[in-house]
């Protein structure tokens, strides 16, 4: 089954920045390798935050508030100009930084993006330390599959390799990455299964559950009873 993670659509390596790294160094970073944000690393390699272009743009909203002072609240104009005010990335970052594993799928990326309204991760191996980034549009690479990719996946590795049922009994038919599951299961414990793991497969936009279980088998109906007791050997 084809599921796949932060790794096969991040971007590496990485360019990054330190702690000492100020605004005009992160500007000419960003514009050099055309990426829209840097991770920045401690003395010992470590991700303490991420500065983006959002970030490097406080500046210039800082001077359009100014001119406008109605558009921020108080609140978050004293955030505003706190962070422009700042000459190294340390002060503009956005920290802690949200990473995320080289092992975790798509779907989990973009949870993450979607929960810590960011447009970036970097992406971590198993000791914490940083093996490349990911974006919003590296994610939505996995969506590139056809159709006809999808569906033949589903068939085997779902309909006969999991539930070892014979293709004729399920119905899959895959439309802009939408899957729609129809047919009979022999028991109803396969339904969320199927579901399941064709929600796993990459490429999938969404799964549409019409399964249903084969009727329960009726209990034998008990043979009629010898008229003058059991029968006796």
């Amino acid at each position: 089954m084809t599921t796949t993670t932060v790794r096969d659509v991040m971007s590496a390596p990485v360019v990054t920045a330190n702690e000492d790294t100020t605004y005009k160094q992160a500007t000419e970073l960003l514009l050099a390798n055309r990426v829209g944000a840097l991770p920045v690393l401690d003395g010992q390699g470590h991700v303490v935050g991420v500065v983006s272009e959002s970030d490097l743009l406080a500046k210039v909203a800082l001077v359009e508030d100014a001119v406008r002072p109605g558009l921020l609240t108080r609140r978050k104009r004293r955030h505003a100009q706190v962070k422009a005010a700042s000459d190294r990335v340390t002060g503009l970052m956005s920290a802690p930084a949200r990473a995320v594993s080289a092992g975790a799928t798509v779907p989990q990326a973009a949870r993450l993006m979607r929960d810590g309204k960011v447009k970036h991760l970097p992406v971590l191996d198993d000791a914490g330390l940083l093996v490349g980034i990911v974006a919003r549009n590296d994610l939505l690479r996995d969506f590139l599959r056809s159709d006809r990719q999808i569906r033949a996946e589903v068939l085997r590795d779902v309909v006969r390799g999991a539930l070892a049922t014979d293709p004729s009994e399920v119905s899959v038919e895959v439309s802009d990455g939408v899957v729609t599951l129809s047919g009979q299961l022999e028991r109803a414990a396969g339904i969320p299964i199927a579901v399941h793991l064709t929600w796993m497969i990459s490429g999938v936009v969404d799964v549409v559950d019409k399964l249903v279980a084969a009727r329960p088998e009726a209990r034998p109906v008990p043979g009629p009873t010898p008229p003058y007791g059991p029968l006796r050997a």
